[in-house]
């Protein structure tokens, strides 16, 4: 997803707290403005894809998600009614594509995930890298926050790309659970198998190593 938000650009990574971050700027009366792409879902392609010559940016950002976190998120977002994640048309350039067919309701989290990374192991770096540049390459990306300081990368977002905004972002962006929270899940549902998580980490581990300096994963931080 792409938005142009002032002079800025915000590549919104799926299941990373963009709903809030949309959110908050709405209320500061900042308007963000969804790009889009001809065969692309509204708002999903990253800063290479998008080529109207009437989105103007100077500075372009993003947030990403601690991986274990992440696909926990995103199971919540598969057994919440109306998510829309079952009715992605399949014919567009979707970042969610690669994995619908194996994306089944009803699951447990640790057979959710399975299912999807024993046939797309590493499934969100390869993501992340889509939107943001692989380590490797020349950036995409001016700058990269991290969800679980999400007040703190807005605010840094805001000072670095010169966001002018109103007197409604202040106190939103400094409340604890800037990141709207689930419905809590069925304990029993929302439980890793050890081995998964440890497979997890591994497939992942070029995002953990990259954001995380490869730290030791420390529970859910929660969130959708």
């Amino acid at each position: 997803m792409a938005y142009v938000i002032g002079r800025t650009l915000f590549l919104h990574i799926p299941k990373t707290g963009g709903k809030a971050i949309l959110s908050a700027f709405r209320s500061a009366g900042v308007v963000p403005r969804p790009c889009r792409s001809p065969g692309h879902h509204v708002g999903h392609a990253n800063s290479d894809e998008i080529e109207e010559s009437r989105y103007r940016w100077g500075f372009v950002w993003s947030v990403v998600r601690h991986p274990v976190d992440w696909w926990e998120s995103l199971w919540k977002f598969s057994e919440t009614p109306g998510s829309g994640l079952y009715d992605i048309d399949p014919e567009l350039d979707h970042p969610f594509r690669p994995i619908l067919p194996f994306c089944r309701r009803g699951l447990g989290l640790s057979d959710f995930v399975g299912l999807i990374v024993e046939r797309r192991p590493g499934f969100y770096s390869d993501m992340v890298d889509q939107y943001l540049g692989a380590e490797d390459r020349v950036p995409r990306v001016d700058f990269v926050g991290r969800t679980e300081e999400l007040g703190r990368s807005m605010r840094q977002a805001i000072r670095l790309g010169g966001i002018r905004i109103g007197d409604g972002l202040g106190g939103f962006i400094d409340r604890p659970d800037i990141v709207n929270r689930s419905e809590p899940m069925d304990p029993s549902l929302a439980t890793w198998e050890p081995s998964l998580l440890e497979d997890v980490e591994s497939y992942e581990e070029r995002t953990l190593r990259r954001f995380w300096g490869g730290g030791e994963y420390t529970g859910s931080r929660g969130g959708n």
